[in-house]
């Protein structure tokens, strides 16, 4: 936990330092999928570290609210890479932006609707019995086939990056 803690604050500051920067797009992107990656892992790393209920509640959220992000910021990456501009435009971004906005709002109130999922923990006292179950509500599964949808999106534009750079070198040696 003592590296994430040490290392997360220089990737937050390169990001926003890089996004201040006039740089290229590419680059913007990157940053923003750095930065969404440390919230997440500070998020994760102080959720850990605290004692109480209520700091884990909090850095939890704010670690799942980088998390949520990271595939839409690796698809739009990759997109880019591969040369699909024309699908990043202004009305795809904005419906895939919905994405990352309702996991959060979904993930925030699931303790009062349950539809990403919960845990059920039964405690009694003389004989020690703790019984935990864990289940998956029907928000879960819809987020993890779009969340993997957009991975192997995301792979296949960079498979698409590479055979073009595979077909680039191989022209520049027998040339």
């Amino acid at each position: 936990l003592i590296p994430y803690l040490i290392i997360v604050p220089f990737g937050i500051i390169f990001s926003i330092a890089i996004f201040r920067i006039k740089t290229s797009e590419d680059l913007k992107i990157t940053s923003f999928l750095v930065l969404t990656c440390n919230i997440w892992s500070i998020g994760y790393c102080l959720g850990i570290m605290s004692t109480g209920l209520l700091p884990k509640i909090i850095f939890s959220t704010i670690g799942y609210a980088g998390s949520v992000s990271i595939s839409l910021f690796f698809l739009i990456l990759s997109a880019k890479l591969a040369g699909f501009e024309r699908l990043l435009r202004k009305e795809i971004l904005i419906i895939l932006a919905l994405k990352p906005v309702a996991d959060f709002l979904m993930n925030t109130v699931n303790n009062i609707t349950g539809l990403a999922g919960g845990n059920f923990i039964i405690n009694q006292n003389g004989a020690l019995e703790i019984v935990h179950a864990k289940f998956y509500g029907i928000f879960f599964w819809i987020w993890l086939g779009f969340d993997g949808l957009l991975g192997i999106i995301s792979v296949i534009f960079l498979f698409i990056v590479l055979a073009k750079g595979y077909r680039f070198f191989r022209k520049q040696v027998t040339a």
